[in-house]
């Protein structure tokens, strides 16, 4: 099994208002989470990375790591060459947002967005269509994300999306959820997948993927898509820290 470091973490605050003396006790609200693009990167290990050439892709899930848990996803798109290695921006004591400004100068090929809270890196020109497929529903009741992945990626819209745009060959779903080569942050820790209830309605599979990491907390989603020597295939993979 391949092996890749992802990031894990979701950062938010609670706001304790004042107390009354005799008021009734206002119900407890959830803070809405912090803007991921505002949490700072933290740089841990600058030396490993400095003047060595990788794919905008690979700089940007360190990224992630660097902003704790934030979760995202990425799609690739090309031909039978590997995806360019671009010379590395290095990170300073900045925010997720400033960083991917960079990476995004550096490589305008892509382009990135905020899903609420899910960070998004997108081909610039063109995104694959098969991400905008309707999926009429998906429903997890106390699972986590290994189960409702598959499902999504083997569901009978998808299959005929594929037919319909001409994609031959599906390499499936590929799991990771390994250990990290760094430690975890301050104030976090390795965690098992978490168990999580969701149901969705008539949204895209990019919408979908997105709600799955969102639900789980931490995790990162990758659609790659080739055309090359007479096949046109796809393949989609999940990596947990």
């Amino acid at each position: 099994m391949k092996t890749r470091v992802m990031p894990f973490a979701l950062i938010a605050a609670i706001v304790i208002g004042p107390a009354v003396r005799h008021a009734r006790p206002a119900p407890k609200q959830d803070a809405p989470a912090q803007d991921p693009l505002t949490v700072r990167v933290v740089t841990r290990v600058p030396e490993s990375i400095e003047g060595r050439r990788e794919p905008t892709t690979a700089f940007f899930v360190e990224l992630l790591m660097g902003a704790g848990s934030t979760p995202g996803g990425f799609a690739t798109f090309g031909g039978c060459q590997a995806e360019a290695a671009v010379q590395p921006v290095l990170t300073s004591d900045s925010t997720l947002r400033e960083e991917l400004d960079k990476i995004v100068g550096n490589d305008p090929a892509f382009t990135y967005s905020v899903d609420d809270g899910v960070v998004n890196l997108l081909p610039s020109q063109s995104v694959p269509p098969l991400l905008y497929t309707q999926i009429n529903a998906l429903d997890v009741e106390g699972d986590s994300i290994s189960d409702p992945f598959s499902r999504l990626i083997n569901s009978p819209e998808v299959a005929k999306a594929k037919a319909s745009l001409g994609i031959g060959k599906f390499s499936g779903l590929q799991l990771y959820s390994v250990p990290s080569a760094l430690p975890p942050l301050p104030g976090h820790k390795e965690a098992e997948p978490k168990k999580f209830t969701l149901h969705l309605r008539n949204v895209t599979l990019l919408q979908t993927l997105n709600s799955l990491v969102r639900a789980q907390g931490r995790g990162v989603w990758h659609y790659a898509e080739k055309v090359c020597n007479g096949e046109h295939w796809t393949n989609i993979d999940l990596a947990l820290r």
